[in-house]
């Protein structure tokens, strides 16, 4: 029985698919003959060592792959502990644990061509784009407009004054005061603002200005929001790359539309001629015998979704 195992398993087990791996082949035969006093265990080793290669075999091809690396570097090589632990799984009354999923970076793998592919550069790069958005704002505002003269010095009207010349402004220097209206004699010292330099600034109305805010984008302002469903659209055809790369096989053309439904695929006749005598073609679904040279159905009215059908003239 002993040899009647082997040979099964060397006609297709999982020591057969060991070969692939020498140095994983090398270390698990190690163990086997290290159980082969035990007839028990070493089944028991071998029956789990083939479920897990089924396992293994139906896992997605990143995992696969990932996982029989990992197994690779863990049975390099054969180790007194690590034979030890494994005997003592075997010896215990629990079930051992297969792994059917391995995690792996979702990234590394996918589809690089077509519609649903790889687009974990391109949600990066969008990303990164709506971020950086930027909105400008724009408002009208109320501002109130000051007058002053450059360069003005002394008394007005006395020997010596320089009455300068009148400017406008709508901001008041930094560091003015404020100076209430004031009457000292025949002179009158209207409300303003005085600069640290003494020149004096009156206000003389106000005007309508034009305010620009730039702020980083954010939910509600059209740019972000159509940038966020750019980038929903581009996460949609990522997250199903994998859905729809493995069902190449399955999808639906004008070659096997027909041979999928169990029809056969018609003939040129069929499909390119056009339809010249629709009482021709209606005659087709029915019995040649209750159709008349002018395209009258004889025989009693069909009733079609409560509609009496009395025939085609």
């Amino acid at each position: 029985m002993k040899n009647f195992r082997m040979r099964k398993m060397k006609n297709g087990g999982y020591l057969t698919g060991l070969e692939k791996y020498p140095s994983l082949q090398t270390t698990i035969q190690n163990y086997r003959d290290r159980l082969k006093d035990d007839q028990d265990l070493l089944q028991k080793f071998d029956k789990t060592a083939q479920s897990q290669m089924q396992a293994t075999a139906n896992m997605p091809t990143a995992e696969r792959s990932a996982y029989i690396a990992d197994i690779q570097k863990q049975y390099a090589k054969p180790s007194d502990e690590q034979f030890a632990t494994i005997k003592e799984d075997l010896q215990s009354d629990k079930r051992i644990g297969l792994t059917y999923r391995y995690p792996v970076d979702t990234e590394s793998y996918g589809p690089t061509q077509g519609y649903y592919r790889n687009l974990s550069k391109e949600l990066s790069e969008k990303q990164k784009d709506i971020d950086a958005l930027k909105v400008t704002e724009t408002s009208t505002k109320k501002v109130p407009v000051y007058s002053y003269y450059e360069g003005r010095s002394g008394p007005p009207g006395l020997a010596g004054s320089q009455p300068g010349v009148a400017r406008t402004t709508t901001e008041i220097p930094k560091g003015a005061t404020y100076r209430p209206a004031s009457q000292s004699g025949f002179m009158s010292n209207p409300a303003g603002y005085v600069g640290s330099d003494g020149t004096s600034y009156r206000q003389q109305g106000t005007k309508n200005v034009t305010v620009s805010n730039t702020r980083t984008a954010k939910a509600g302002d059209p740019e972000y929001d159509k940038a966020q469903r750019e980038l929903a659209r581009l996460q949609k055809r990522h997250d199903y790359r994998n859905v729809y790369s493995s069902n190449q096989g399955n999808q639906l053309t004008g070659q096997n539309i027909y041979s999928s439904l169990g029809i056969t695929s018609p003939s040129p006749q069929q499909t390119s001629g056009p339809l010249n005598r629709p009482q021709t073609a209606f005659a087709s679904f029915i019995k040649p015998k209750t159709l008349n040279k002018g395209g009258e159905i004889k025989g009693r009215g069909k009733a079609i979704r409560g509609f009496k059908f009395g025939g085609i003239k």
